[in-house]
């Protein structure tokens, strides 16, 4: 690595004809860069300047390395520059992985919008209700529909999600409206595959203890949301599942009375320095749009 910063120093010193310049140029000292030549001289045993007051002048040896080194020099210009290029163009794949549910209903829809936007841009979307290790499975992004634990990744808040309580006509038909917190208790539950057993609630300053009862636990959005609409009961959905069926009057709203916490989402990823432009301009589309919805 040091040959290698030599070979581009020598060429710095020939391109600008001066040590001087070329210290100014590298950030270091002119009897650093003096230094730096003889040792190059002394490792390739052969002169290479010919050193003068008024001008440098190569060697036969010199003047053959000096080629060299000047190609070096230009291929690690043409790298940078190609970096550069790739920070600022929005090409190559977005790998990124979503719940099934939020992917299918929310970014499955925009996508078209988004790509005819960056024609440069390959998409694998992997949906899935797992939470992906996002460097075991190469992933650029995941987009997380939760509250978070603490980890390494970088978290960047997109929106939040209303959650709504639903239960289909023939189910209140049967059973009756809640018109209470205390009457969830007594209701049949469509339960997802991470319902608590008991959840504590608040509501205008009273403390409350829901505990979901069902004979049926699923861990899929889509499962769930037909379970509640064939009325084997209640079900605490996200917006996107439950809007279409609440505005034909499949579904009936209970909580209107009895109102949820949104769940915050998120985009994940690896690192803070140096995001690739993919990533960046995905979120702040997602953003956008999230930020145009009329959730209820």
């Amino acid at each position: 690595m040091e040959n290698l910063k030599r070979m581009i120093l020598f060429a710095k010193v020939i391109e600008t004809n001066s040590f001087s310049e070329a210290a100014r140029r590298m950030n270091i000292g002119k009897s650093a860069v003096s230094m730096q030549i003889t040792k190059l001289e002394e490792e390739l045993g052969v002169r290479l300047l010919h050193r003068s007051t008024r001008k440098l002048v190569l060697t036969e040896a010199g003047e053959q390395y000096y080629y060299s080194c000047a190609k070096i020099l230009e291929e690690a210009k043409l790298a940078s520059e190609q970096i550069k290029n790739y920070k600022a163009e929005v090409s190559g794949k977005l790998k990124l992985t979503s719940p099934v549910g939020f992917g299918s209903r929310v970014i499955t829809p925009i996508m078209s919008e988004f790509m005819a936007r960056y024609p440069e841009l390959e998409v694998d979307l992997l949906l899935s209700d797992e939470n992906k290790n996002l460097a075991e499975n190469e992933l650029d992004l995941a987009i997380r529909i939760a509250e978070l634990d603490d980890s390494s990744l970088i978290a960047k808040p997109l929106s939040k999600i209303p959650i709504i309580l639903c239960a289909s006509p023939e189910y209140i038909d049967k059973h009756g409206q809640p018109d209470s917190v205390t009457a969830l208790n007594e209701h049949q539950w469509v339960l997802f595959s991470h319902t608590p057993t008991k959840i504590p609630y608040e509501l205008n300053g009273e403390k409350y203890l829901i505990q979901p009862k069902g004979r049926i636990r699923v861990n899929n959005e889509q499962a769930r949301l037909q379970l509640v609409l064939d009325g084997l009961g209640l079900s605490p959905m996200h917006i996107y599942d439950a809007r279409e069926s609440l505005q034909t009057g499949k579904l009936v709203r209970i909580s209107e009375h009895i109102p949820i916490p949104s769940t915050p989402v998120t985009a994940l990823y690896q690192s803070r320095k140096y995001v690739p432009k993919k990533i960046s301009v995905f979120i702040d589309f997602l953003i956008d749009k999230l930020a145009e919805e009329d959730w209820i």
